[in-house]
């Protein structure tokens, strides 16, 4: 029997593709929850996995997988990988990788707050969801499964596809067109294995909006300040003010404020890219309001639920 541990974010919908296909086979899974900037900042985790990459799995007898397809294929059985039909469960996967997932992240994510919004392209996203829904539709008009007669890898990959765009943007008139996807996805979520890993699936009542509120609550905002223009004119002559002479800025906290030869080896979060900084790097100090400069912007930091999150620049852009 299979068994290892799945390294993951909590709830990730990609990493349900493998959560299924162990409960389908048995396999036993220790589920660690994944820290972007802590679980792969260490030594013994980048020696098996490439960084800022999740899923990742390590089963018990030492086999390290870093892609969620072949984690699923791995933790599956002969039915889930398609018996002699391994080809056409394949071709479902990449599909629902290539073709759904993309269209469904660029529509859904600005609505949840992880990725800011784009007309442009969330119009676009639409038209290719409908073109994917339509063939769908056509293939399962003949068929209940995708491949075979029994449900797949290939089943469950396109369900966790298209799940966030059944549960938070697509309404009942968008369903309506659809009903073969409709039967098949709820059959699909209906299956003991599927609910352990989701849980109860429900259509969307109302579709979810971008909220810009909402994303600059869940990303640190940045704000962009004018900076007054230098001239020669008004460049001061090179003075060594005393103490008493040195201006003090009313918003500087001088017990907080961070030397800027410290080194600050930390990792943050900025517009959902993850930035691990190396050694080279070093912080300004702008206000109380823990402000720091970044290539002409100021970043507000805020706190996070494991502590304050270091920014840093290279010092050649100081």
């Amino acid at each position: 029997m299979v068994s290892g541990t799945l390294y993951t974010p909590e709830g990730y919908h990609r990493s349900w593709r493998a959560q299924i296909a162990a409960q389908f086979s048995g396999a036993t899974l220790n589920i660690v929850n994944f820290v972007p900037g802590v679980t792969d900042s260490d030594k013994s985790f980048l020696d098996k996995f490439p960084p800022a990459t999740v899923p990742v799995f390590e089963a018990n007898d030492g086999t390290c997988l870093f892609d969620v397809n072949a984690i699923a294929y791995f933790l599956g059985t002969d039915q889930l990988r398609g018996w002699k039909n391994t080809h056409l469960v394949t071709q479902w996967v990449n599909y629902a990788d290539n073709s759904i997932l993309p269209s469904v992240a660029t529509w859904v994510y600005p609505c949840l707050g992880i990725t800011q919004f784009n007309k442009q392209n969330t119009e676009k996203a639409k038209t290719c969801i409908a073109s994917v829904l339509k063939f769908l539709n056509e293939q399962l008009s003949k068929i209940t499964f995708l491949v075979g007669d029994r449900l797949s890898q290939a089943d469950i990959t396109v369900f966790t596809a298209l799940h966030l765009l059944f549960t938070h943007v697509y309404e009942e008139k968008d369903r309506k067109p659809y009903p073969h996807v409709v039967r098949w996805y709820t059959t699909i979520a209906n299956q003991p294995e599927v609910l352990k890993v989701v849980g109860p699936s429900s259509f969307c009542i109302k579709a979810a909006q971008f909220d810009a509120k909402k994303y600059a609550e869940l990303h640190k905002k940045v704000t962009e300040t004018k900076q007054p223009k230098e001239t020669k004119k008004e460049k001061p002559k090179p003075e060594v003010p005393s103490k008493k002479e040195k201006p003090k800025d009313d918003d500087d906290e001088d017990d907080e404020r961070p030397k800027p030869s410290k080194i600050l080896l930390r990792t943050f979060l900025l517009e959902s890219l993850i930035w691990t900084p190396s050694k080279g790097y070093t912080a300004i100090w702008i206000s109380k309001k823990r402000q720091y400069r970044i290539f002409g912007a100021i970043l507000t930091q805020k706190l996070t639920p494991s502590g304050s999150v270091n920014i840093c620049i290279p010092k050649s852009s100081l």
